[in-house]
């Protein structure tokens, strides 16, 4: 059955930095954000990197390398075998390597990504290439390895894969799935159907990490776009991007004093900076036996907090190698990928834009220049039943961008108490009745035999069913009173669709929507949206004969 998409844009509420970069020149910054930006602002920025030296050739190896475990697209190969000849220019985005994709966010950071590089492409009439930098040398495992779970009928919200041997300082792009892909798939098959499970199989196989996986879901669903892939942990981009890395290390006080002093002018304009750090801290990690280690510096060392490593400032300062691997943090990064490729632009969530706010005196230190910016789509997926829900509630769907569920949720309850007494539908006795149901599920549960033998999963189960019953004999016994009883149900039910008052794009997984619509339509839904508006983009499918 085929899916029909109706698409609406709908204001979007801009605050923190985004609403600063739309009102136009401030202290901080020049005007560097604009909607799909423009020719003007592209040749400017092309000019400034035609003036500086970029290795085009160890450039395009590194790429190539770093496609070369994937089938490539003719679009993907057009743009690797164009870079040198025609010094291409970039448009990058970025984000974590997430189980099986992770949060939705990257998808829509890609299209826009893609959509700026094609149009800037025709602006300035030059190759203009997409780049989806892998952040795979984060060691936040905790947001990297987690599913969540948005199915009506889905017994827990959150899965993820049982890992052994991690610790909190491990990169995520070294960590191999292993056995425990076989028990998410287990759980999965509960919410997902066998279509589903079959399809995402090939992408959490044992010898996958968290990296590689992401890489084959982002090219099923963005390799005809000709979208390239790097990953940040690689050891290649360690070595193309070490002379400003270097510098970072010894520039590590001028450093500390442009942040601390871009941070101060943001405080100032009513805004909180994106990150602090401890004075003495440097933007780097060293790399010892698999584990990120932060760098710190004195004045006349440089070492890790367990002092595991000491070294004297002054080697840095006589360019002696050093004895250990390093690697960026989340300030240095956009540093040293601008150190290495022509970037033109950046495409950014609200968050990484604050981090960008950070460092514009850091870019001009080394010459980079501050790229241009531009915000990732944001959207938000339902179904029309959802949307007649909502409606049938008395909601225009543009409030699923400004309600959390627990509002919307008490919103909901409220009106329902209201018409209730108004009708005269709903006694005293009811409300007593619908407490004792609930009361006596709850009560039952709580002493369950099932928790005493630390059963708490199977215990959690029964308890969400039966008190599912309670709430459904509640519904039962007020139907006849209100008439739109049925709508507000359903809402209930779909509540975690919609908005959580950060967007739906925060926690929706692709493959929920794989398995909803089917693969066909979520080609189809990507392909209606509108990469480059700033406004919030509702997708409304039906289906249709």
């Amino acid at each position: 059955m085929e899916k029909r998409f109706t698409t609406r844009l709908v204001p979007r509420d801009f605050s923190g930095w985004e609403e600063v970069l739309l009102k136009g020149p401030g202290p901080l910054i020049p005007q560097h954000f604009k909607p799909g930006l423009d020719r003007a602002q592209g040749e400017t920025r092309a000019a400034f990197l035609d003036t500086k030296l970029y290795n085009y050739e160890k450039l395009s190896d590194f790429l190539k390398e770093e496609q070369a475990d994937m089938v490539l697209t003719p679009s993907q190969e057009k743009y690797l075998n164009r870079i040198v000849s025609e010094k291409a220019l970039f448009v990058i985005t970025g984000q974590q390597p997430g189980l099986l994709g992770g949060p939705i966010y990257w998808l829509y950071k890609a299209l826009s990504c893609v959509a700026l590089a094609r149009h800037m492409e025709k602006e300035l009439g030059r190759l203009v290439v997409p780049l989806f930098w892998i952040a795979d040398d984060d060691s936040d495992i905790r947001e990297c390895n987690h599913i969540h779970l948005v199915e009506p009928d889905a017994e827990y919200r959150g899965l993820s894969l049982k890992l052994e041997g991690t610790t909190q300082h491990t990169p995520v792009g070294t960590i191999p799935f292993g056995r425990a892909t076989s028990r998410l798939l287990e759980q999965l098959g509960d919410v997902w159907s066998s279509e589903t499970i079959n399809f995402i199989k090939p992408y959490l196989k044992e010898d996958l990490t968290f990296s590689s996986s992401f890489k084959l879901v982002a090219q099923y669903f963005l390799g005809e776009t000709g979208i390239l892939f790097a990953n940040g942990f690689s050891r290649t981009f360690r070595e193309l991007a070490a002379p400003a890395m270097n510098q970072i290390i010894s520039d590590q006080e001028l450093i500390t004093q442009d942040v601390e002093v871009q941070s101060e002018l943001i405080k100032k304009m009513g805004l909180r900076p994106q990150t602090s750090f401890p004075h003495g801290t440097i933007h780097a990690f060293a790399l010892l036996h698999g584990v990120r280690k932060r760098l710190f510096s004195d004045g006349k060392n440089i070492y890790t907090a367990d002092m595991s490593i000491r070294v004297p400032v002054t080697d840095i300062s006589a360019n002696k190698p050093l004895p250990f691997d390093v690697t960026h943090d989340v300030l240095s990064r956009p540093i040293l990928i601008d150190s290495v490729f022509p970037v033109l632009a950046h495409v950014l969530g609200p968050n990484e834009l604050g981090y960008f706010m950070q460092l514009p005196t850091v870019f001009n230190r080394y010459k980079n220049g501050f790229p241009l910016l531009h915000p990732r789509l944001r959207a938000s997926v339902f179904s029309r039943s959802t949307g007649e829900c909502l409606r049938a509630q008395g909601y225009n769907e543009s409030d699923i961008l400004h309600l959390t569920p627990a509002k919307l949720r008490q919103d909901v309850m409220e009106k329902q108490w209201s018409q209730l007494r108004k009708e005269g539908g709903f006694s005293i006795q009811d409300a007593e009745d619908i407490y004792r149901i609930l009361s006596d599920t709850i009560d039952a549960n709580l002493s369950h035999p099932l928790l005493q033998n630390d059963n708490v999963l199977s215990a959690g189960r029964r308890f969400n069913k039966e008190l599912s019953a309670a709430w459904n004999a509640y519904l039962k016994r007020v139907k006849t009173a209100v008439c739109n009883v049925d709508s507000a149900n359903k809402l209930f039910s779909e509540l975690p669709w919609l908005g959580n008052g950060g967007g739906q794009d925060r926690f929706l997984n692709i493959f929920s929507l794989v398995n909803s619509m089917g693969i066909d339509s979520v080609r189809q839904m990507i392909s209606v949206t509108q990469p480059l508006c700033l406004e919030h983009q509702l997708i409304e499918w039906q289906d249709s004969k």
